[in-house]
């Protein structure tokens, strides 16, 4: 792709996030006023307004449903730490601090340069100031808190070109970098954006604006600001849970490696050392590393399956394995069909699907019958294809579960059940299952998966109430809350931490804030055992009554009926209660240990 190019598609890019952002925020004159529903406050050591219309338009695209975003006082990041009220509403869901070492210390970096080399340490001095007032934020603020991590400084003293650049000041921000990372990774519960590898991607030649940075204090084009504002959406959607994709589903031929398998046979078909063929072999990488992260991977191939398995089990160039595999359609059935069997195969929704394949006809196809479905078709340029996930950032993660990287296995485990369960009636099948559930109190080591369920599970989740770790984890230290989690297995294996409960706790009354299973688990009456035992530990503090609330949404339809399931009666439109004598106890078949 061009230079031209590019930049002219970057300008585009600018113009449509900023129209977009405007259409939202001028709503015509008969519409309801929007109540924000996430906001964002912003606070910086640089001017940060020109980031607002594009953080906002990104933040829609991303499903966030009417946001809004705050800026605070121009260089005040002191100040908004100590008394964060004063600067944004009580109820500010995240904040994000973006600083820069030349808008601090400027004076500092200037001596170093000039040979006085006790400045660095009095800047070390001044970074761990700047961690003290973060902690103390922290400690007020229960909503997301990101940091960025400080970029090369970038002013008329300093030239990065300069021989002297690489002893004095780049060993200057190398040395605040590592002591700002050391110490703002003690503080519990923060994420951060890299400004400073930002900075190198875009290009420092191309995203300095002198200009604007002499006028009013922004250093950056808005092509840098775009850039930023793209991973703080990503961000704070991963961190909500939003647009989240679970399986990667593939074709093979000029997909998996060059050339038609049944037509160029083994040897003839490119893939190994040399071009177009190790541009596969490095495609087959990122995916094998998706699926150690716990993205599932499928095939839904027209080709004669003997030939495709020939390739992976006898191509000595084949990067990924059928162990890799969760899912296989190697047939000649149109790939929509195949795509939503492989969709109920691994009980997840059509949503949560991503398809690549090299043909538009394919594509097409899909995407006109499904259109919840992400497609994406392999590029004309193959020595492009390695970057077509990077450019989508369609699998994005902060944190990787055991049960993440346990995934495909148990999957596995699965088909086995679903062997045995066709052979058995569903009493003698669930009875065989040796089932064996603990479920204990959350502590700090849960909180990943914990936050990692309650943000991605949509069918079984009566609620479907979506919270950051941050606030999982002030519900944690609540004396006002308990929160369950539940862990399974059978004698097939572990299914992993697959359940989770929040419980408000009233005198006489336990609410339920949050029940959750995963999918993975449904059809063994989990969640009856645990309900029985949060009934048995209700018992011991003297509770009299279990409320809930189904909030019913478009995907969580398969938990209607729970509450009439499991003794509660209706008292309002989606509010339920029960004594605690009224409700079902916990199947004979599972054995049920209680660690609280």
């Amino acid at each position: 792709m061009s230079n031209c190019f590019q930049l002219e598609n970057e300008r585009q890019s600018i113009l449509d996030a900023k129209k977009y952002w405007r259409s939202y925020q001028v709503q015509p004159s008969h519409a309801p006023a929007i109540t924000p529903s996430f906001r964002v406050g912003l606070v910086g050591s640089f001017t940060l307004e020109g980031l607002v219309p594009l953080l906002g338009a990104r933040l829609l695209e991303k499903g966030f449903l009417a946001p809004q975003i705050t800026v605070g006082q121009y260089h005040q990041i002191h100040q908004t730490c100590l008394n964060y009220r004063a600067t944004f509403t009580e109820d500010i869901n995240a904040i994000l601090i973006l600083w820069r070492i030349e808008d601090f210390w400027l004076d500092h970096l200037t001596h170093f340069y000039q040979g006085d080399l006790d400045a660095l340490t009095q800047t070390l001095v001044a970074v761990d100031e700047l961690v003290q007032t973060i902690t103390h934020l922290r400690q007020e603020f229960q909503g997301t808190l990101i940091v960025s991590l400080p970029p090369v400084p970038l002013t008329a003293i300093v030239d990065v070109r300069s021989l002297a650049h690489l002893q004095q000041g780049g060993s200057f921000h190398r040395r605040v970098l590592e002591y700002w990372m050391t110490q703002i990774q003690k503080i519990p519960s923060i994420q951060w954006i890299d400004l400073d590898s930002l900075q190198h991607y875009y290009g420092i030649l191309r995203l300095y604006d002198t200009r604007k940075w002499y006028l009013y204090r922004q250093p950056y084009r808005e092509g840098f600001l775009l850039l930023l504002a793209e991973d703080l959406a990503r961000l704070l959607a991963v961190q909500r849970g939003k647009g989240l994709k679970k399986c990667l589903v593939l074709d093979c031929d000029n997909t998996l490696w060059g050339g038609t398998i049944g037509e160029d046979g083994l040897a003839g078909i490119a893939l190994g050392e040399d071009f177009p063929g190790n541009a596969f072999r490095d495609f087959q990488r990122q995916l094998v590393m998706l699926q150690q992260n716990g993205v599932f991977l499928a095939l839904a191939s027209k080709n004669n399956e003997a030939d495709v398995w020939e390739v992976f089990d006898q191509h000595d160039a084949m990067v990924l394995k059928r162990e890799h595999l969760a899912a296989a359609r190697i047939n000649w059935q149109p790939k929509i069909e195949n795509l939503l069997s492989i969709a109920q195969e691994l009980n997840i929704l059509p949503e949560s699907l991503v398809f690549i394949d090299d043909s538009r006809f394919e594509i097409a196809q899909v995407q006109e019958t499904s259109p919840e479905i992400t497609c994406l078709q392999v590029p004309e340029d193959l020595a492009s294809l390695p970057l077509l996930l990077q450019k989508h950032h369609l699998f994005d993660q902060i944190t990787v579960t055991s049960e993440d990287r346990e995934r495909t296995i148990m999957v596995t485990q699965e088909k086995q059940r679903q062997s045995l369960k066709a052979a058995l009636s569903t009493a003698d099948f669930l009875t065989s299952l040796e089932l064996k559930i603990e479920i204990f109190t959350v502590k700090r080591e849960h909180l990943s998966r914990v936050t990692q369920l309650i943000n991605k599970t949509n069918q079984f989740n009566l609620t479907t109430i979506r919270r950051t770790q941050e606030e999982v984890e002030m519900l944690i230290k609540s004396t006002d809350y308990l929160i369950l989690a539940l862990r399974a297995s059978d004698r097939f294996g572990h299914y992993g931490l697959v359940g989770v409960t929040i419980i408000h706790k009233l005198a006489k009354i336990w609410s339920l804030d949050t029940f959750l299973l995963s999918c993975r688990i449904l059809g063994r009456q989990i969640e009856t055992a645990l309900l029985a035992t949060i009934v048995i530990i209700a018992q011991r503090h003297n509770v009299e009554f279990i409320h809930g609330y189904y909030q019913a949404t478009l995907k969580n339809a398969l938990v209607a009926d729970f509450f009439s399931e499991h003794g509660f009666t209706k008292i309002d439109s989606n509010q339920w209660e029960a004594r605690l004598e009224a409700i079902k106890s916990c199947p004979n078949y599972i054995h049920c240990q209680l660690e609280i």
